[in-house]
């Protein structure tokens, strides 16, 4: 069923760690972890990314974040691996851990790799930074790198800065775009050759982001102002398969210096840019490529341009392209030319482009590449190749051949062949299911289901849908009448709907991204009863949900932290008094005076007159028989094999002395 479909995509990085089963796994837990913790089990998981930076992730190690945790850095990189290997990825429930920058000011990435080799990432969500997951290369080869089942929101650089045209920089490409995931070389690389083996980039959603994926990043640094320079870095055996891509503003897949890759089964929903680049964009810009390489079953739906730019393609040949095969792709109301064919001092040659279906591409840009294929051939230099059982309806439907592959200077297609291709053809075979259109109906949480339906205007159509990112095919679950029912809230999914119908070509695919991961109020419902508390306990009686010994440590409002020693010798403790302080809404940490004996303390404590509950703050200590708070301060003390209660934090516990409440601790 759906929710089995939808449990088994979101549980990859479950199964991958499964796999590490002989490694280390290392638990991180915003909500519930502590840096003094061990970070080997979900107990006792760290909280930050800076202590997750630390280790070195071997082979079938596994780093994983908590569902529904979030970690928001102001500005730098949020998390930093060197060398790593093994899985980073998730647990727990709920919706994908979030990784955010707060601050776009300078470049920084969600997750920064460091030379990895043998890694998955999976099942997290990063936003806000310059780049999600940034690949940087100081060595001259990497290999087998997955980044799977992640979601990218947001991504965008830091200024959107662009050399005008006959400027003196060596390349005019130093618009410093935010890249979901991006390859890059360290400045100990830059000028040498860098090779990265077996990339795969799948069942990934990226909304509003600059760019989804490039390997053509700046070389010493990425805003290196107008001495930038970009390097390409070599990429064999890359894998781009089904992703979802909605609201892309630039050159959204960027490749060069590319050999033997795959796209295929990736869908492209309505990307278009914030503002002009003179130069255009696309949803696939293709450089220096060669080998087996092909753009295979995708859908590409209304790429747009800025008003007045250039472009506006689904697929652009920009330079030297060899030996590309490009099929079975639908190219859906595109702004300018569905492919188009460029070149600049080279061309592209022995492209095969066939069994795609263009419907009214490129019927509204004005320049020279427009139609549903655009062959521009500047300084006479004429790509060549095969194309050969397109389908194309016209943006007149009158079946003008200048709308199906348009020559911007005459004679620029004179080195291809064209067979068996159908321009606004009344022939069956060229018959296609018109555009799906998707309905989200409103919906209280109370019924925990957002309902998503489709509708097309041919008849009797079925829809077919996908919710890991992918293009639906004709073995995809079939839409029920109805439509399906998604969990709301739940974790950020592409739904993807193509309608499909006997002796029709199957249509553009629609789809939406559902950022589900919030709720509205209720006004119907009254609000639900608070959540009992994770850690309960009396003294004396053991709390299994309480974190182990040691400081650090948060209860519940209303307790405190309890703890008994291994040799049962039970300290005293008189309570000068409660400090002021709510910290964090959650805690009131006492500023206990040491009185007891001072065999069953900790080498230190004995001497000190506080303990703090929390080490994110601290806990003035009073100065005997004064009640005056001195200058010192505490972060708390670990216990060694102790055992850790949450009991009753009562001020009145114990015997009123007048001046101050009397309070007995076990420590």
């Amino acid at each position: 069923g759906m929710f089995a479909r939808l449990a088994g995509s979101l549980a990859i990085a479950v199964i991958l760690a499964g796999n590490g089963a002989h490694g280390a796994t290392y638990y991180v837990s915003s909500s519930g972890g502590s840096d003094l913790s061990p970070g080997t089990s979900p107990s006792t998981a760290w909280q930050s990314l800076k202590r997750a930076s630390t280790i070195s992730l071997q082979p079938n190690d596994s780093l994983l974040l908590k569902r529904s945790d979030e970690w928001i850095a102001e500005k730098g990189d949020a998390l930093v691996l060197t060398n790593a290997s093994g899985t980073l990825g998730a647990y727990g429930n709920g919706s994908q851990p979030l990784i955010q920058v707060s601050s776009r000011g300078s470049w920084s990435a969600c997750v920064r790799l460091f030379d990895p080799t043998d890694l998955t990432v999976t099942g997290l969500r990063l936003a806000g930074c310059g780049a999600g997951v940034l690949v940087t290369q100081t060595v001259p080869a990497t290999q087998n790198i997955a980044i799977v089942n992640n979601v990218f929101a947001d991504i965008r650089g830091p200024m959107q800065n662009f050399l005008p045209a006959g400027s003196s920089a060596p390349a005019p490409w130093a618009q410093d775009w935010g890249v979901a995931v991006a390859l890059a070389a360290d400045n100990s690389t830059y000028g040498r050759s860098t090779m990265t083996a077996n990339l795969t980039v799948a069942n990934n959603v990226g909304v509003r982001v600059d760019q989804f994926y490039t390997n053509f990043q700046p070389g010493p640094g990425w805003n290196d102002g107008p001495n930038e320079q970009r390097m390409q870095l070599n990429v064999q055996g890359a894998q781009l398969r089904g992703n979802t891509v909605q609201a892309c503003g630039y050159n959204c897949v960027e490749m060069g210096a590319t050999t033997h890759f795959t796209v295929s089964n990736n869908v492209f929903l309505r990307d278009t840019p914030p503002d002009v680049f003179i130069y255009g964009t696309t949803d696939i810009i293709l450089g220096n490529v060669d080998g087996t390489s092909s753009i295979v079953n995708n859908s590409f739906n209304r790429r747009g341009e800025y008003e007045g730019g250039p472009d506006g393609c689904a697929i652009d040949f920009e330079t030297s392209a060899s030996g590309v095969v490009v099929a079975f792709n639908t190219i859906y109301k595109s702004w300018g030319a569905g492919i188009m064919v460029f070149g600049h001092q080279t061309t592209s040659h022995n492209l095969s482009i066939s069994n795609n279906v263009f419907l009214q591409a490129g019927c509204v840009q004005t320049r020279g590449d427009h139609g549903a294929i655009a062959f521009m051939c500047p300084n006479g230099n004429k790509a060549n190749g095969h194309l050969d059982n397109n389908i194309f309806q016209t943006c007149t439907g009158v079946g003008s051949i200048e709308e199906a592959y348009n020559e911007a200077f005459p004679g620029c297609a004179s080195n291809w062949s064209k067979v068996g291709n159908l321009i606004d053809s009344t022939d069956p075979a060229g018959r296609v299911v018109s555009e799906p259109r998707i309905s989200v109906a409103p919906s209280l949480p109370s019924a925990a289901v957002l309902p998503v339906s489709a509708l097309s205007s041919t008849p009797n159509t079925t829809f077919r849908y996908t919710l890991d990112g992918s293009m639906p095919t004709e073995t995809s679950p079939i839409m029920p009448p109805g439509g399906i029912q998604v969990p709301w809230p739940g974790p950020v999914l592409a739904v993807n709907v193509r309608g499909y119908k006997e002796d029709f070509v199957p249509s553009v695919t629609n789809g939406v991204v559902l950022e589900l991961n919030y709720q509205w109020p209720d006004p119907g419902r009254p609000p639900p009863p608070p959540a009992p508390p994770q850690c309960k306990g009396l003294p004396g009686i053991s709390c299994p949900d309480c974190p182990p010994a040691g400081l650090p440590f948060k209860c519940p409002q209303g307790q405190r932290v309890d703890y008994i020693p291994a040799n049962g010798d039970d300290g005293s403790c008189t309570c000068d008094e409660f400090c002021a302080s709510d910290w964090g809404g959650s805690v009131k940490a006492l500023r206990p005076q040491w009185t007891g004996a001072t065999s069953a303390f900790p080498p230190g404590v004995a001497s000190t007159c506080c303990v703090c509950v929390q080490a994110t703050h601290f806990c003035p200590k009073p100065s005997p028989g004064s009640g005056e708070p001195c200058q010192a301060s505490c972060h708390g003390f670990g216990i060694p094999n102790a055992t850790a209660y949450c009991v009753p934090d009562d001020p009145y516990m114990g015997r009123s002395a007048g001046r101050s409440h009397q309070q007995r601790a076990r420590l």
